[in-house]
């Protein structure tokens, strides 16, 4: 497993072990492979023997008494692992450097020149079960971002519905999920009150909305709600004329209105010509019939 910043509560247990191959009622660690993000960290539960029990099985020919000597006790051993050395087999340390034996209630820090770590053996869950409880803090990593793709988020106005695509980045921790809402104050990182976006979504209806977009990742950790305002007007604009007399010419206004993006420019033609842009009223002068 890895651990991908701030604190986890791992629980371990002892499975029962013959260390000559037989039946025995002694108990060997329970190894816990958890992995931090520039090193490898392993932890080791054992238990104390019962009373009565034969831990002489413990010392025979192939055993290190020193290095197995939590077997008589309840304790958290930490082995630190560099990457380039580490190798995921079961049971197998490679080249681990012993750095610490915990007692319940004792706590490992990592030296200097070693990634941030530290380690708590909290509890002993359950003396029957021989389980226990190990606390590993490390600093939290950056959250993941969001980037977005959607028509109408730069300011403009857009004449159509608009579909958006969010792209989740994860900085550290694997992305857990992405959330969006849809002119929905109640959406943020805090209340994950939104849908989980899948694989697109739609943003439709004349007007502004308030899109909202964030990504958590397998920690817990989210990034701030990002906001975007879409923009929609599918209604096109309407343009009005009018006719006056100004001596021996005739003078004619356009006057053009929109309810939700404005008026951006009127063209206008006249008798089939070349089209141009409006800006002050039109005088006619020559006799005759003209279209616009």
């Amino acid at each position: 497993m890895t651990h991908w910043g701030g604190e986890t509560t791992y629980h371990l247990s002892a499975p029962t072990f013959s260390p000559n191959g037989g039946d025995s009622p002694l108990r060997r660690l329970k190894m816990v492979h958890v992995k931090i993000p520039s090193s490898t960290a392993y932890y080791k539960f054992r238990r104390g023997a019962r009373t009565g029990e034969d831990t002489t099985a413990a010392e025979s020919p192939g055993w290190d008494a020193a290095h197995e000597k939590g077997i008589r006790s309840h304790r958290v051993t930490v082995y630190y692992v560099e990457p380039d050395v580490y190798r995921l087999q079961k049971d197998d340390l490679g080249d681990a450097n012993l750095m610490a034996v915990l007692d319940p209630g004792g706590v490992f820090i990592a030296p200097t020149g070693k990634y941030p770590l530290q380690v708590s053996f909290k509890q002993i869950d359950d003396e029957s079960a021989m389980t226990a409880s190990v606390a590993e803090t490390t600093p939290n990593l950056p959250p993941p971002y969001t980037t977005f793709s959607a028509a109408g988020t730069d300011g403009s106005w857009v004449n159509q519905d608009v579909s958006a695509i969010l792209s989740p980045i994860a900085q550290a921790a694997p992305i857990a999920a992405t959330y969006y809402g849809i002119d929905n104050a109640g959406c943020n990182e805090s209340t994950l009150n939104c849908p989980i976006y899948a694989d697109g979504l739609t943003v439709a209806g004349e007007g502004e909305h308030d899109l909202t977009c964030f990504s958590t990742d397998v920690t817990g950790q989210a990034e701030p709600a990002q906001h975007a305002i879409v923009r929609i007007d599918k209604t096109p604009p309407s343009t009005a004329a009018s006719v006056g007399t100004a001596g021996g010419s005739v003078a004619l206004k356009l006057v053009a209105s929109d309810a939700r993006s404005g008026v951006r420019q009127i063209d206008y033609r006249i008798n089939g010509a070349s089209q141009q842009t409006y800006q002050t009223p039109i005088a006619i002068s020559a006799p005759g019939h003209h279209t616009f």
